[in-house]
């Protein structure tokens, strides 16, 4: 028997064409098993004894990393583009399905020849009608729809695979998966394009709605994208730690009406303005000298005017930093400090935070369970919710909570907290308004997440015009809209 790590191509279109083996560590072997497995679609010669492999071996086939990890209980493989023949993590081309997978053992000779054509073709899995590689439009293949149910406030869609969510034109996305439309009415979901690999899994759109950042949570690598798809750019943020905490990133629309970035490319404490579509930087020139912050959880207020940071320092303690961003465009050291005009931090300090979003131009927080020692009347205890003014530089209300409230997003003139299940909370007062306590968000309540990626903020998408959001646990899709006066 021989052992060997590879990664076959296996053409989509209607005629063959050859296979390409790539990066693997026995390309012969490899090459003529795949070979063999041409010849024989080619050819339709009989080298299998099940007849039913014969039938499907006259029709085209797709391999996905999802196939080969669950049918063969293999490490997920990692799903490359082949484009010019290199290597990329970061996309697969339509048309074309690139896999790798580890220690796979091959017979040799003449019956393990025939024995290698059977064992590719267990791997793969034949196109039907919901399983095509589409162009726009077609149905679409890794992510199904088996049913839809509709009751009270909410829509419940079977999505197994769903992750990176996010809506455009009032439509319902899987930028991830290519993006993939999910039809409201229970539908067959649609897709435009091949998906982006099995790493990204948050959704960033811009409040034009121009440009989606498609980010890996703990990884270093986001994709710029156009709402149709179109790639604009790649980018990076620093590898120090980035597999513990979420990747830094904020769309947000200029002050002259472009769609700017706020990210960290060069360090993971140093924020930078960026147009989103060209890659001009608007916080270049002066040396600076930034903070030990790790940024993370970046939102801009509404206005353009204020930028927040819930990431973390060095205990590891979950903190929060605020920043007037028409000082930093004048001056991009206003982004290096830890205290500024916005926000009274020692408070925040004093307890551990664990989510913050703006109202407005105001910023509400939650802090987390762990034990905090107050030291003044102003300062933030343990399971707290809490509105700071920044006109009036104080908080506004707090709230007592049993638990923590964890990562917080804006909706509904409200804020929702998504600490286990979504709680939506009066932004006026602080009062409980519903909750949904069978729609699991995960349970991560910092910025550093480790194997809680797929929580609270990559589950969700909020449709704000709407009044709903949308939430996948990776099975299932639920769509919530908000009813007025809901209670």
């Amino acid at each position: 028997m021989l052992r060997t790590s590879q990664a076959l191509v296996v053409s989509q279109d209607s005629h063959a064409r050859p296979v390409i083996p790539c990066e693997t560590t026995d390309h012969w072997l490899l090459g003529r098993a795949c070979l063999l497995l041409l010849i024989i679609h080619q050819s339709g010669s009989d080298r299998s004894k099940d007849g039913q492999d014969e039938r499907r071996l006259t029709k085209t086939y797709r391999l996905t990393c999802d196939d080969v990890a669950r049918r063969e209980g293999l490490e997920p493989p990692t799903a490359r583009s082949v484009d010019k023949r290199s290597a990329s993590n970061r996309s697969v081309l339509v048309r074309t399905a690139l896999l790798t997978w580890r220690a796979l053992s091959v017979a040799s000779g003449a019956e393990g020849s025939s024995w290698i054509v059977r064992m590719i073709i267990g791997m793969i899995r034949p196109q039907r009608e919901e399983h095509q590689t589409p162009e726009s439009g077609e149905p679409a293949p890794s992510c199904q729809t088996s049913g839809m149910r509709e009751r009270g406030d909410r829509i419940e869609l079977a999505a197994t695979g769903a992750r990176a969510l996010a809506w455009a034109g009032g439509e319902l996305y899987d930028v991830a998966a290519g993006w993939m439309r999910f039809p409201l009415d229970g539908s067959p979901p649609e897709r435009r394009h091949t998906g982006y690999g099995p790493s990204f899994d948050a959704a960033v759109v811009a409040p034009k709605g121009d440009l989606v950042a498609l980010v890996e949570s703990t990884g270093t690598k986001g994709l710029l994208l156009e709402s149709t798809g179109r790639l604009v750019r790649e980018l990076d943020r620093s590898y120090y730690h980035a597999s513990a905490y979420r990747y830094p990133l904020a769309l947000f629309t200029l002050p002259d009406g472009r769609t700017g970035l706020v990210h960290c490319p060069k360090q993971y404490n140093r924020l930078e303005i960026e147009d989103a579509w060209t890659g001009e930087s608007l916080t270049a020139g002066p040396e600076r000298e930034p903070d030990d912050v790790f940024q993370s959880r970046l939102a801009v207020s509404p206005s353009g005017r204020y930028l927040l940071s819930a990431g973390w320092l060095w205990h590891p303690w979950g903190c929060l930093v605020a920043f007037d961003l028409r000082q930093a465009l004048a001056d991009p050291r206003a982004l290096d400090r830890v205290r500024s005009d916005v926000l009274d931090i020692r408070g925040v300090i004093q307890a551990e935070v664990s989510g913050a979003c703006f109202v407005g131009d105001d910023i509400v927080l939650s802090t987390s369970s762990e034990e905090s020692d107050p030291e003044e009347p102003d300062d933030l205890a343990p399971n707290l919710l809490a509105r700071w003014s920044t006109t009036q530089r104080r908080y506004v209300w707090r709230r007592q909570l049993e638990e923590t409230a964890g990562d917080l997003q804006p909706f509904g003139g409200g804020v929702l907290s998504l600490y286990r299940h979504p709680r939506l909370y009066d932004a006026a007062s602080g009062e409980l308004v519903a909750r949904w306590p069978d729609v699991a968000t995960g349970a991560a309540d910092s910025s550093i997440v480790w194997d809680k990626a797929s929580s609270g903020p990559a589950r969700i998408a909020v449709d704000e015009p709407n009044r709903r959001f949308a939430v996948t646990d990776g099975e299932r899709i639920v769509v919530i809209r908000l009813n007025e006066g809901s209670r």
